[in-house]
């Protein structure tokens, strides 16, 4: 952007952007992020809905900036979209988010809103988790329950001490698994979370202070443990890990906490003068840095566990090549909700700048640049990669290049394990044009 009075243009839609929002559970969860497209109709990625088809009643949307908070009365998706294979992907898949999923095309849906939302009584919700929650296969075993971090690390000793083989199942509010553990001959064998590997994996749950549900499933070794074992102890492992999140913890103190901003003031930091041991890890985080980024954002897109992205921030702090400073600035402007404007003329193309403006559920609204990289495939314009790094709950965020959206955030692109490090979180964006086929 080249002045302020173009920044302030892209300000202008921020009460048109949106949360979806299950009611039904224990607490209301964001499952993504909408932008009105016409009067009464806004936006969304089609996976996020999907699970909510037969029970609209389930979903919200909220305006933070406004306080405008509607129901979901219609579920309109796009034609090529495949449900029945985004379905059986998400119920079927090992782990949460399915890269499956994260990757189907034409990924979007247009939801009609309503202003009557109708009260859930308790059997109604229960009716809904009934049909949302993914069915434990050893609830009624007993060897299930609540889990945290902390409380992880008693479950993996109790069941090494035991002897016991098969795997611990972590799950999300909803019972999705987003970690899996396998135990046999008295160690953990195999972990994943996320991207993260065996005591890598590890590490990363002990510091992420998650809360979900865990299960433990009896089984040989399964099909995900497709990479080296691991050789550590289960006791070296918890030690290592409660280290790490010590450090975290005070690195975090040391800048001010999760809510501090980060801004770069260099082009590229040397890396070769910063500690041997953090300079793979600051490459990584240099990539995801965008001024004005929060540090619980940073947090969680990076792929890294926390400790060594504070780590890694704090050498790049010292040497001065990012400075911590104040929230980002929220011009004083009219929070209207407006359909926003769409540009749909020409594709976009390789270094296009674009931005976003996101919305955690604990911060205040903020402005992100980043630039388009690339088709997903050659020939294929309506999925491109670009370097905007957002978290789960940004998914279906719009997308902006000058003053009209061009995109929607779909989620995370996996690739080849082998490559670089800080090219294998990439994101994609599906091309607004998709969306003729629903509004």
């Amino acid at each position: 952007m080249d002045s302020l009075d173009d920044e302030n243009k892209i300000w202008n839609f921020a009460g048109s952007i949106g949360w979806l929002v299950d009611r039904a559970g224990e607490t209301e969860q964001i499952l993504g992020t909408v932008w009105l497209v016409a009067e009464g109709q806004v936006a969304t990625c089609a996976t996020l809905v999907v699970p909510y088809e037969d029970i609209l009643d389930a979903l919200i949307v909220r305006f933070p900036s406004t306080g405008e908070v509607w129901a979901v009365k219609e579920a309109q998706f796009h034609s090529g979209f495949d449900r029945w294979l985004a379905k059986r992907a998400l119920t079927q898949s090992a782990f949460h988010p399915s890269i499956n999923v994260a990757n189907q095309k034409h990924n979007v849906v247009v939801l009609r809103l309503s202003d009557k939302i109708r009260e859930l009584d308790q059997t109604t919700i229960l009716k809904f988790n009934r049909l949302l929650l993914r069915i434990l296969p050893q609830e009624k075993a007993g060897f299930s329950g609540r889990v945290t971090n902390v409380e992880l690390t008693s479950i993996l000793q109790l069941l090494v001490n035991a002897r016991r083989e098969g795997t611990i199942v972590i799950c999300d509010p909803r019972k999705r698994p987003i970690a899996r553990i396998f135990c046999e001959d008295g160690r953990i064998a195999y972990a994943k979370f996320g991207q993260s590997t065996n005591e890598e994996a590890i590490y990363k749950l002990i510091c992420s202070s998650f809360s979900g549900y865990f299960y433990f499933q009896e089984e040989t070794r399964p099909e995900w443990c497709d990479f080296a074992q691991m050789l550590t102890t289960v006791t070296s492992v918890v030690m290592e890990g409660y280290r790490r999140l010590e450090l975290k913890t005070k690195l975090l103190q040391g800048i001010g906490g999760e809510s501090a901003v980060l801004r770069k003031r260099k082009y590229r930091p040397h890396f070769q003068n910063l500690a041997p041991s953090t300079q793979a890890d600051a490459q990584v985080v240099w990539c995801y840095v965008y001024d004005g980024m929060p540090v619980s954002r940073l947090l969680r897109v990076s792929g890294l566990d926390s400790s060594l992205v504070m780590a890694a921030l704090h050498e790049l702090i010292i040497h001065d090549s990012i400075t911590v400073s104040d929230a980002q600035a929220i011009p004083n402007i009219a929070h209207v909700c407006l359909p926003l404007p769409r540009s749909t003329e020409a594709p976009p193309s390789p270094g296009d700048q674009i931005f976003v403006i996101t919305q955690d559920a604990s911060l205040s609204p903020h402005l992100a640049a980043g630039r388009i990289i690339c088709e997903r495939k050659p020939g294929d314009p309506f999925h491109q990669v670009h370097t905007l790094a957002l978290p789960e709950e940004s998914m279906g965020t719009p997308i902006f290049k000058d003053d009209a959206v061009i995109g929607m955030y779909c989620g995370q692109l996996i690739r080849d394990q082998l490559e670089p490090q800080e090219f294998a979180y990439m994101q994609q964006m599906l091309w607004v044009t998709a969306l003729n086929s629903c509004v």
